[in-house]
Formats: structure tokens, C-alpha cells, sequence
């Protein structure tokens, strides 16, 4: 796949992935795969409100309901991320995210 279909899939697919309720529909696993895919596309600036929204929904997902693999990669990923999160100024609560 070319670079820039590549980037416009990931782009949508960003958008698409926001549609989903935060507190309802994403599970410990997903969320891993989907901010360490972004994180690992290096899309940070263009999915910042998807970062967003994942961080938010890992927040809402019950503690019982991770696992140490999917505790590790969102953990991972938003540390590989964190420093382009913060110059772009994202609402995330870093402390927060990772506490839970």
C-alpha cells in the first residue's frame, strides 16, 4: 500500500475509532492495539484526539478487566508518545492513565 493511502486509512480510521462510546465498547486489548498502532505509524499530531479518547476509555475500563499484556502495551505506547502528547498540549492525564 502507498505511503499516502496508508495515511488516509489511518486518518479515517482515527475518526471512525472516536465514534465508539469511551465507556462502553473498547476493551483492554483493543485499546493496546490501536494507540500502538498510532503510536508505531507515528501519527501522533494527526490522531492527537484519538489518543485522547484512548486514554479516556482506559480509564473507564474496570481494573478486573486488564491483564499485565495489555497493562504493558498501553503503558508502552503512551511512554513512547508522551513527550510529542505534551507539546501538543493533549488532555490526557498522564498520572491518572497510568494509576489506574
Amino acid at each position: 500500500v502507498e505511503p499516502q493511502v496508508r495515511r488516509y486509512l489511518l486518518e479515517f480510521m482515527a475518526v471512525v475509532t472516536q465514534c465508539f462510546d469511551a465507556d462502553e465498547e473498547f476493551s483492554p486489548q483493543s485499546i493496546s492495539n490501536i494507540v500502538n498502532a498510532y503510536a508505531k505509524a507515528d501519527m501522533v499530531e494527526e490522531a492527537l484526539p484519538l489518543f485522547e479518547h484512548l486514554a479516556l476509555a482506559a480509564q473507564l475500563v474496570r481494573p478486573e478487566d486488564f491483564n499485565a499484556q495489555a497493562v504493558a502495551n498501553i503503558v508502552n505506547a503512551y511512554a513512547k508518545v508522551s513527550r510529542q502528547l505534551l507539546q501538543l498540549e493533549a488532555q490526557i492525564d498522564m498520572q491518572q492513565l497510568f494509576a489506574h
